[in-house]
Order: C-alpha cells, then structure tokens, then sequence
C-alpha cells in the first residue's frame, strides 16, 4: 500500500503492508519526537539523529521490559513445574 507522509514539513510517499492510518500514526509520532528536539538544535538533520536516538532508546527500554517479563514467566513455570513434581 502507497501512503503520502509529512513529516517536519517534507513530503515522503512510503509504500508498506501495514494500513495508511498506521503509517500516518508513525509518522505523527516521529513528527511529535522531532519537534519536541527541533529547539535543541538548529540543524534538521541532528534533530532527527536525536529524534531516533530517543525512539531507538524507547525500543531497546521495551525490549528489555519484554525480556524481563519473559524471564518471569519462565521462572515461575518451572516453580509450579517443580511443585507439581513434587506432588
């Protein structure tokens, strides 16, 4: 699917499986990350570096929160594995 994009004023025609509304989604979140950075610097292009150093850093913080909850739930299957042996 073809989607039209704005972002920091520049027009960006993108094509993905996902739904336009997706698209338009991310691309107003990383608009909202770019202009919330924009007044630290008066370069556009180390705006967006800051703006995907910030988003980048949300992932990783996601995928450690993920991973972590992984290592819970593994945990407490084999306690209730081991309880369950025992019985």
């Amino acid at each position: 699917m073809t989607t039209k994009l704005k972002i920091l004023g520049k027009n960006y025609t993108i094509e993905s499986d996902t739904s336009e509304e997706y698209m338009q989604n991310v691309a107003k979140y990383v608009t909202s990350k770019c202009e919330t950075l924009k007044d630290a610097t008066n370069n556009t292009v180390d705006t967006v570096v800051l703006a995907a150093l910030d988003i980048a850093d949300e992932l990783f913080q996601e995928r450690e929160l993920r991973a972590s909850g992984k290592n819970k739930i593994k945990a407490t299957i084999a306690l209730l594995e081991h309880k369950l042996g025992s019985l």
